[in-house]
């Protein structure tokens, strides 16, 4: 055997271990997978929900035929539909009822949905002659039909056109709107997967590429290993990619769920999220992430001191969100009912290791930091999965 036999031998023993490594450690994940997502996005749940919610409108007001007729279809058609039928109304109902509250599952998930990507885009890049050629038909159509008043004039010069301020600022809000449109196509889409329980895809072990941004060299292995990650392949929708560091959603999701502890979390913002940086958000910050029996009070908000009250115990306050309960009733007691004086028995019952997630500054994190350097990487990833599929 020559030198290329023995060179050309050795990387097929290589990747066929390699290989076998990947198929041992997808095996582990599906195991570990199927159960967390299962028990999390279960369609059947979803459907039981919402004959519930029908059902409770129409015991409400057995005069609306509407509400009545609404709940005696589900109730009739759920036990039939199959799964492609459930994931169906999902697709149409969930996100349509409230985008922003799917849109942040989808993040809690480490990835960038398609809707944020198409936005981004629809905002950063230069409209081109195409676009700008729908938005003049937009224009026109609107002059003729009476939903616009105001004439752009749109005029060609040498077979393209060549933008005002006016034009332009039009021609992007189109732009915007076709973005946004496909972004949220794409986010339903994904949504609809995700719910998808009878498969949930791994890579390949045989993918030695990046796909949509996921790849067996950068993807975190522990993650990965345990079933938090889904990876999607080429079946991801158009605009959904992995990014390249933690998301601040994903991470506080991980330790409110216990799949983290906190040193872990605090560790992992620090390393590889975008807001590592951010002091006000750390440990000792005055909008820390994680709210503790230490530094609960600096996150008391006063309402209003209680008439000829001389005991500040007895000021009526506020805490952010993550503290009103997981229930209705305990979220509106303790907003509106409970004291200072109730604040501080409540927390003293609790053990010393006590957590609870700063869900305010989770989102102030997000729209304050994380969206201002995440556009790069929607850029670089989106930019090399467009030259994979064009195969350059």
């Amino acid at each position: 055997m020559n030198n290329a036999q023995q060179n050309a031998q050795h990387d097929q023993d290589y990747y066929q271990q390699l290989e076998e490594e990947r198929w041992h450690i997808n095996h582990e994940r599906c195991a570990a997978i199927t159960q967390r997502f299962k028990e999390r996005f279960n369609v059947d749940d979803y459907m039981a929900l919402q004959l519930a919610i029908a059902e409770s409108y129409a015991a409400e007001d057995p005069e609306d035929e509407e509400a009545v007729e609404w709940a005696k279809d589900l109730r009739d058609d759920i036990p039939t539909m199959t799964l492609d039928d459930k994931l169906f109304f999902l697709s149409r109902s969930m996100y349509t009822e409230s985008s922003e509250t799917c849109e942040e599952l989808l993040r809690s998930l480490n990835i960038v949905t398609p809707y944020e990507t198409q936005v981004y885009l629809g905002y950063s890049e230069e409209p081109n002659q195409k676009m700008i050629e729908r938005a003049v038909s937009i224009h026109k159509e609107n002059l003729k039909n009476g939903t616009e008043t105001k004439k752009l004039n749109f005029r060609r010069k040498d077979g393209q056109y060549y933008l005002n301020e006016a034009q332009e600022e039009y021609v992007r809000e189109v732009q915007l709107d076709n973005f946004a449109y496909e972004g949220e196509r794409g986010s339903i889409e994904l949504l609809r997967l995700v719910y998808d329980n009878e498969r949930y895809p791994c890579l390949d072990d045989d993918q030695y590429e990046e796909i949509n941004g996921f790849s067996w060299e950068t993807i975190n292995m522990e993650d990965y290993r345990a079933g938090r990650l889904l990876t999607f392949g080429d079946a991801l929708p158009d605009g959904a990619i992995a990014p390249p560091h933690d998301r601040i959603e994903y991470l506080a999701d991980l330790v409110k769920r216990g799949e983290i502890d906190v040193p872990t979390f605090w560790e992992r913002i620090k390393t590889n999220s975008y807001v590592g940086t951010v002091e006000k958000f750390g440990p000792d910050g005055e909008q820390s992430f994680i709210i503790t029996k230490k530094n609960w009070r600096q996150f008391v908000n006063y309402r209003e001191e209680r008439p000829n009250s001389e005991s500040g115990t007895l000021w009526y306050c506020q805490f952010p969100e993550a503290l009103g309960g997981d229930e209705f009733v305990d979220l509106m007691e303790r907003t509106y009912n409970w004291r200072i004086a109730d604040w501080e028995a409540w927390i003293d019952s609790l053990p010393n290791d006590w957590f609870a997630v700063n869900t305010e500054a989770v989102r102030a994190a997000l729209d304050e930091y994380e969206y201002g350097v995440l556009g790069i990487d929607i850029v670089m990833v989106w930019g090399r999965e467009i030259k994979r599929r064009r195969g350059k």
